[in-house]
């Protein structure tokens, strides 16, 4: 009954206050190997030798093909690539081109981190990640076997009924971002002394692109048009719903999180906005401490023993949103291509610029449904 219930929950506080060193130790060695196998670099492609092709990059980016040296401009055209279809779609005709050239792999890895900045699920580092060269759809195959179990079989017997696992795929188109052009005076073009200049132009690039791709990682809607990644939010399974539409109880926390599978938890993580962290963070248990570790040492905020991954793209506390999500976020991929760049050299010839853009190539699919699930505020 409700006794019953309500002294489980008490039992549940009390062991999680009393793992708490281990829990610390669990979650700094999982930290430690997903960072370890966070690679930044693109796919291997042919684009010439590194320190060659970021050089003629860089001559590129400074003075035009047509400036160039030859042996630059050769370079250079090995990372030539065209865009695709709905690419072209959207670039005006005064581009006059059909495609841009490979951001150098050095570039390319500040490009990444800097759009990380803006996502709480790329920044931590806990989703699926995948890179490829170009943007042809990728099917990744799942299975979903934790309902199947093992027999104790007697000796001489049949082994039994025969349970496949449920397999499946799940189709991993990429969407393309552009970061709208970014416009350079030639007096700052021809200040081959600009320490970083590279970086400077694209730094902010990528981080237009970063804050509308941290949207869509959320709440992104392939059928919207045009299509976009699929957010982790968009047909993400209910775990729980609230019994206010504006606060949460440290009882319904736990029961969010047994209502994924225990299968999933080794990995699990939240993930909440500010002002969901908010309302968490000054919850207690029943013996009365706060259920809410902020982050130190370099290590995330912990949640009911969980790593909290802050993201600010995630729905308030309010009626009928799905404010928090928990479970292993390694559920959900992110795939991405390589980055683009395009000079515009004759669109703002009459100003004395030039305009450069930047395109990535991204895309997101959840692989397992109920790898982690939302609590839902009550309407």
């Amino acid at each position: 009954g409700g006794g019953a219930a309500a002294r489980a929950r008490a039992a549940f506080g009390s062991a999680l206050a009393g793992v708490g060193a281990l829990t610390l130790q669990v979650t700094e060695a999982g930290r430690d190997r997903r960072m370890a196998a966070r690679d930044y670099t693109p796919a291997p492609g042919n684009y010439g030798r590194r320190d060659e092709y970021s050089s003629a990059f860089r001559s590129w980016m400074l003075n035009g093909e047509r400036r160039m040296s030859d042996a630059d401009r050769a370079t250079l055209r090995t990372g030539f690539s065209e865009f695709d279809e709905e690419t072209r779609a959207g670039l005006r005709e005064a581009t006059g081109s059909i495609g841009g050239y490979l951001v150098p792999a050095q570039l390319s890895n500040r490009i990444v981190s800097k759009l990380a900045s803006s996502s709480g699920i790329l920044e931590s580092g806990r989703a699926s990640m995948f890179r490829t060269k170009d943007g042809r759809s990728l099917a990744i195959p799942t299975d979903d076997d934790t309902t199947n179990y093992g027999e104790v079989v007697a000796e001489n017997t049949d082994v039994g009924t025969i349970t496949d696992p449920v397999f499946s795929q799940a189709v991993l188109p990429v969407r393309t971002y552009t970061s709208r052009p970014r416009r350079i005076s030639w007096q700052m073009l021809s200040d081959n002394a600009i320490d970083g200049f590279e970086g400077w132009v694209f730094d902010l690039l990528a981080r237009r692109i970063g804050r509308r791709l941290a949207q869509h990682l959320v709440n992104g809607d392939p059928g919207a048009t045009p299509p976009q990644p699929e957010g982790y939010l968009k047909n993400i399974v209910t775990g729980i719903t609230t019994a206010s539409p504006t606060a949460v109880t440290y009882e319904e926390l736990i029961d969010q999180t047994l209502s994924v599978d225990l299968a999933y938890h080794a990995n699990a993580a939240w993930v909440m906005g500010a002002q969901m962290r908010g309302l968490v963070a000054k919850l207690k248990d029943t013996a009365g401490h706060y259920i809410w570790s902020d982050a130190r040492n370099g290590l995330p905020a912990q949640l009911l023993g969980y790593d909290v991954v802050l993201d600010a793209n995630m729905p308030t506390p309010a009626a009928t949103n799905k404010a928090a999500v928990f479970g292993d976020l390694s559920n959900f991929a992110i795939r991405r291509a390589e980055f683009l760049a395009l000079r515009l050299t004759e669109r703002y010839a009459e100003y004395g610029q030039v305009g450069f853009l930047l395109f990535a190539r991204y895309g997101a699919v959840p692989l397992v449904s109920g790898g982690y699930k939302a609590l839902v505020m009550h309407a």
